[in-house]
């Protein structure tokens, strides 16, 4: 078997995803996050969902808590460093332009 694995990290809740390339078996786990070791709650989706990561070809991992903390100013005081080039990554925030690959696109 081979699968392709995504999880994310949420305020809430951690969600697991692992797809059989093989079967075409769609497998799914949710976990309460835990805050004080994030991989804990990737983990436990993992035992819910009886999938042996050992033969996972691709491994996703996503979290929005970086982004909650910032929106709701609950985080540590912190520094935002950018490359040239990318001085608009906070400006782009979450992606819901009207126009997804519109490099030109303005909000309002």
């Amino acid at each position: 078997m081979s699968y392709l694995v995504a999880a994310d990290t949420g305020g809430t809740f951690t969600d697991f995803v692992a797809f059989d390339i093989h079967t075409q078996r769609l497998t799914c786990a949710k976990s309460g996050t835990t805050y004080d070791d994030l991989m804990r709650g990737v983990m436990d989706c993992l035992d819910k969902s009886s999938v042996n990561i050992t033969n996972a070809s691709s491994f996703k991992f996503g979290t929005t808590l970086v982004i909650n903390s910032y929106m709701q100013r609950s985080g540590a005081r912190a520094a935002l460093v950018t490359t040239q080039g990318f001085r608009d990554v906070l400006e782009i925030r979450r992606g819901n332009r009207p126009v997804p690959f519109d490099l030109r696109y303005e909000r309002d």
